[in-house]
């Protein structure tokens, strides 16, 4: 084959390779699944948020799977606020949850996500106007989170099965009821359709500022 022939093979395979690689829907999608503070310390066994923390995970990480599989974007939130009395290894997310490449980290200090972060600026650069919820606690930096997300304009689904709050997780229970009284949507992992939910929300107005 000659210099011409080689040419024109590889714009065929550069065209194929771009086309396989393009976006899962007609234009970006602004929902993005917000994973708060779900690390080491604070899904031991015992610990103060949660009972047991490994089914926990299991659903965390078969949201991660099926969010990740269409190409919604993933926002972790990690709590700083015990850094200098809490080992990295325990303020660390678990492995089988860790973020990918790319995927940005919140730091807080404080239970609201928003409150002194970047994490506003984050999602308003992904063009993010709602947000898909889970972590711990329910009752604690869920909550807030939640809460100032609500304020600022976003858009939020609560999973109803992947978030965790006290001893005997009963804080889960009650915050799914208020949540539903406050009219936000309240959906069970299984019972969230991912694509519809994206697509719906992919040309969704931007947060209020």
């Amino acid at each position: 084959m000659n210099r011409k022939g080689w040419i024109l093979l590889l714009g065929v395979c550069v065209g194929i390779a771009l086309l396989g690689h393009g976006e899962p829907f007609g234009e970006p999608c602004s929902t993005a699944l917000l994973i708060v503070d779900t690390q080491n310390v604070w899904v031991l066994r015992g610990s103060m948020l949660t009972a047991d923390g490994l089914p926990l995970l299991d659903r965390v990480a078969a949201a991660l799977e099926r969010f990740r599989e269409i190409g919604v974007p993933v926002v972790y939130v990690k709590d700083t606020a015990w850094a200098t009395a809490i080992s990295s290894e325990k303020l660390a997310f678990p492995r089988e949850i860790a973020p990918m490449e790319g995927e940005p980290v919140i730091r807080k200090r404080f239970p609201s996500a928003f409150r002194e972060t970047n994490l506003d600026a984050t999602l308003r650069d992904l063009g993010i106007s709602h947000l898909v919820v889970c972590g711990l606690a329910s009752d604690g930096c869920v909550q807030a989170t939640v809460a100032e997300a609500v304020a600022l304009g976003y858009g939020i689904t609560i999973l109803a099965d992947v978030h965790s709050g006290g001893q005997d997780g009963s804080e889960a229970a009650r915050m799914n009821e208020e949540w539903a009284e406050q009219g936000l949507s309240v959906l069970s992992l299984d019972g969230v359709d991912v694509e519809d939910l994206c697509a719906n929300n992919s040309a969704g107005a931007a947060p209020a500022d």
